[in-house]
């Protein structure tokens, strides 16, 4: 896997990267809280949804059915993790400590 560190100067080199991977395939999306107790929420065949949206350090990637695949790199501290396996995982460290994953496989 590869870790890369989001920041406001990678942003949108990020989405591209996650984009190229994910265009026209069918996604697996998973998403919890850590140390929160609820299960986690699964997404199957999601699909992206046109190109991403970047505004003052925002980023998000629309996916179908009505769901986002999202960071704000200004206020959160981002990192993704891609394999060549299928699997991407943002991690989304929030400003009061909260920490979610995504788990996208496609």
């Amino acid at each position: 896997m590869s870790e890369i560190r989001v920041c406001e100067t990678n942003c949108e080199e990020v989405a591209k990267l996650i984009l190229e991977r994910l265009a026209t395939k069918d996604l697996t999306l998973t998403s919890f809280y850590v140390n929160k107790n609820e299960a986690p929420k699964v997404l199957k065949n999601a699909r992206v949804w046109g190109d991403y949206t970047h505004d003052q350090g925002k980023i998000t990637i629309r996916l179908t059915p009505r769901r986002n695949l999202f960071w704000d790199s200004r206020a959160e501290k981002v990192t993704v993790d891609m394999d060549e396996y299928g699997v991407i995982v943002l991690k989304r460290i929030l400003p009061e400590g909260k920490i979610i994953f995504r788990v996208i496989v496609y």
